[in-house]
């Protein structure tokens, strides 16, 4: 079986993920003294209207650390990984991906992609990659 691991940034709602079969790991977002998890602590409608009200918003990438982990659990219950994530000209999130395959020595079970979008297309290309890994099961 293939797990398919894409980032916050596409923007598909946990509950719609978790129906499709699609693991997600949130970026952090900063808003002024809070930072928070994307999705788990905090929606794009929230942090659209604090950036309307005058606030501003950045994000973080999901660390090294916190994707060792997740290959980790999706590793334990799965053959591979599909690894999908927001463009590497707009987040370093696609880099630590890839250091954090290698860092496990899985980078034959882990496939890293730079997608080179992030939102809708890429909550697409991930539910194009959940069917081609049901496909082959």
């Amino acid at each position: 079986m293939i797990a398919v691991l894409t980032d916050s940034t596409c923007d598909l709602h946990p509950d719609s993920a978790k129906q499709l079969g699609i693991n997600i790991i949130p970026l952090q977002v900063s808003l002024q003294q809070r930072t928070l998890l994307d999705w788990q602590e905090i929606d794009p409608d929230a942090v659209y209207d604090h950036m309307r009200a005058g606030g501003s918003a950045s994000t973080t990438p999901v660390s090294v650390a916190a994707f060792t982990e997740r290959y980790r659990e999706l590793l334990a219950s799965h053959d591979a990984v599909i690894s999908l994530h927001i463009s590497g000209k707009l987040s370093e999130t696609v880099r630590h991906a890839q250091q954090a395959a290698t860092q496990l020595g899985e980078a034959g079970r882990i496939q890293v992609i730079d997608t080179e979008v992030a939102s809708g297309p890429l909550a697409e290309l991930a539910i194009v990659a959940r069917e081609i890994g049901r496909a082959h099961v």
